[in-house]
């Protein structure tokens, strides 16, 4: 009986401290947690690092997608979201993985408007066609557009020669705008410059 009593004793005392250092860890800063923050960060992170983003102070307004298109046989197609088999499939069974799956083109969208919009911001070009050609030849650099083009390439649907991104930032339809048969309400595009398909391309986003 005392036996049980002692394990009943320890896992409470494990599980009090647990509840003790989860609530330190995910309260704002105040006297006790800036105190605490050594010992309660290496008994949190990283088995237990979360943190507690449903009421963020800023919530989603717009998404972002990556499209492309391709040349093949000479001749471009027509824009396309490499995502939508994964977006249709996430449909279908909300319960798949292709829900994961899906956060790999919206962050690389994401990343890649951040790359477009530093180097745009940073070079400031004005009509200045040896401008744009060294931001072009800055933004094909990018280890974020790199990556882009690999995953288009994966998904492409055809023996493409060229590949071009574009990343859209679609803003959905306002209550106002409730009664109108739009998809959505506006939205903000970068189109890249078009990038051979070669061999690197489909490898190198392993």
């Amino acid at each position: 009986m005392g036996r049980k009593y002692a394990v009943a004793a320890a896992v409470a005392t494990v599980f009090a401290i647990h509840v003790a250092c989860t609530a330190l860890y995910l309260l704002p800063q105040n006297p006790m947690t800036r105190y605490f923050i050594g010992p309660v960060t290496r008994y949190m992170e990283p088995l237990f690092a979360q943190r507690w983003l449903l009421f963020a102070p800023e919530p989603a307004t717009s998404s972002f997608k990556l499209w492309s298109r391709y040349q093949c046989g000479g001749a471009w197609s027509g824009w396309r979201d490499p995502a939508a088999p994964l977006m249709e499939k996430h449909q279908h069974n909300r319960l798949s993985s292709a829900g994961k799956l899906l956060y790999i083109p919206t962050n690389l969208a994401r990343e890649l408007s951040r790359a477009s919009l530093d180097v745009t911001m940073r070079l400031g070009c004005r009509n200045d066609p040896a401008c744009d050609a060294r931001k072009n030849a800055e933004l094909i650099r990018q280890p974020s557009f790199r990556r882009g083009v690999a995953y288009s390439v994966r998904n492409r649907p055809c023996d493409a020669t060229s590949v071009q991104l574009l990343v859209v930032q679609l803003y959905p339809t306002q209550f106002s705008e409730r009664k109108l048969k739009k998809p959505f309400s506006f939205a903000n595009a970068y189109e890249f410059v078009p990038v051979p398909v070669d061999a690197r391309s489909a490898r190198s986003v392993e």
